[in-house]
């Protein structure tokens, strides 16, 4: 956990190639810092298209000893407002043993 925010400009890189790679993938926010349930890690905002259809997400890219796990929040776009505080909500149940 000490070593993840010495990672934040190499991990920050990685992750805005990573929704670049998306179709139409595009950041919305910086990748910030955030500790999840006592997990560390980054998280960014996005807006890309699947299958044509306009969607928002947010990616969670969290380290925990050697291993890096990624947890994706995403709807169509349409959906976000309406959906993001019950996603968000799921996404703060997750742990890691």
């Amino acid at each position: 956990a000490a070593d993840v925010p010495k990672l934040k400009k190499e991990i920050a890189g990685v992750i805005k190639q990573m929704v670049a790679d998306l179709p139409e993938g595009k950041s919305t926010s910086e990748v910030t810092a955030v500790t999840l349930n006592g997990t560390p890690g980054y998280v960014v905002d996005y807006e890309a298209a699947i299958s044509g259809e306009p969607v928002i997400g947010r990616l969670y890219v969290l380290i925990k000893g050697d291993k890096e796990y990624h947890l994706t929040l995403q709807t169509v776009a349409a959906d976000w407002e309406e959906l993001e505080p019950i996603l968000e909500k799921t996404a703060r149940t997750f742990t890691l043993d």
